[in-house]
């Protein structure tokens, strides 16, 4: 009885000391767990996050000037369009560029061109409101999409935009390392949608016959129309 009674003892401190050891590896496990979900999964996902949101950006954004790309102006101007078409409620359409800027290009470089375009691209940004969408949809031509803004309101804002690109020099270092500063002027076109269903491609194509016909005007000036509901004519 004795020596039963003692070998029982004998395997259970073993049982004991084998469960206490195996209690303490699970708990290895866990922690070194936790250890690389926290400094190793952790920065490893936030990581590819930030890479995916930097490539994000690449996609949609025009580089030089902080602008949407003409991607993702397409885009942002197609679901406001949807939305204040839903709800009928009044928006704008804006084309634009730059007058005679490839004289610029020829004349100081394209160095001092770039500068132009940040330029621009800054005044819409100081000059504009915060919900407006901008874009640079390729060389010096911008859009802006206008939401709830009727064309009473529409026409002076970017006539006060013109105005002040027009007296708002580009400054510049030039070949000599002097600061200089470049006049320049842009041509602006504009449809306004009251009520009504009409496509993004419908409005571009207006818009630029109005931004054609602002440069056969002499430039710098805004030519702006407002388009029937019913018809699709000029109103």
């Amino acid at each position: 009885d004795l020596s039963l009674e003692q070998y029982r003892a004998d395997v259970m401190q073993q049982i004991e000391r084998s469960y206490n050891m195996q209690f303490a590896g699970v708990l290895t496990i866990l922690l070194v767990l936790v250890l690389e979900a926290l400094f190793i999964f952790r920065p490893l996902v936030r990581h590819l996050r930030d890479y995916h949101n930097h490539l994000l950006k690449l996609a949609l954004t025009d580089m030089l000037t902080g602008l949407n790309n003409r991607r993702a102006f397409i885009q942002l101007a197609n679901a406001g369009m949807d939305y204040y078409n839903r709800h009928k409620k009044p928006f704008a359409l804006v084309l634009m560029d730059l007058d005679h800027f490839k004289s610029v290009n020829d004349t100081y470089g394209h160095k001092v061109g770039d500068l132009v375009l940040q330029h621009f691209s800054t005044l819409m940004h100081n000059t504009l409101r915060a919900h407006d969408t901008l874009g640079r949809i390729g060389g010096e031509e911008f859009a802006i999409f206008l939401p709830q803004i009727t064309e009473e309101e529409a026409l002076p804002m970017i006539e006060r935009f013109r105005k002040i690109v027009a007296e708002t020099p580009c400054p510049y270092v030039d070949g000599n390392g002097e600061t200089k500063t470049l006049h320049y002027s842009s041509s602006f076109g504009i449809v306004a949608i009251s009520e009504g269903v009409w496509t993004l491609d419908e409005l571009f194509i207006r818009a630029d016959e109005l931004l054609y016909q602002a440069k056969e005007q002499g430039r710098n000036c805004v030519v702006m129309k407002q388009l029937s509901t019913i018809t699709h004519k000029w109103v």
